[in-house]
């Protein structure tokens, strides 16, 4: 399920899809999103490679789940 997920979200490496929690009853979906230890990342401004040590994401789409 998670590698479906993946390539539905355009999610690519180092990044990935950790878990996926489905509650029907509350109409939630959560999409847990991490990324390969070790991996590293662009500063953003000059483009030098920089480690990251963890990292924390929340992303609501409310209209997702709705009927």
């Amino acid at each position: 399920m998670e590698e479906l997920f993946q390539k539905a979200l355009g999610i690519e490496s180092p990044w990935f899809v950790k878990s996926i929690e489905f509650e029907a009853a509350n109409k939630r979906l959560d999409i847990h999103v991490d990324f390969k230890r070790g991996a590293t990342f662009s500063d953003g401004s000059e483009g030098a490679p920089c480690k990251a040590y963890r990292s924390v994401a929340v992303m609501k789409d409310s209209d997702l789940l709705r009927a």
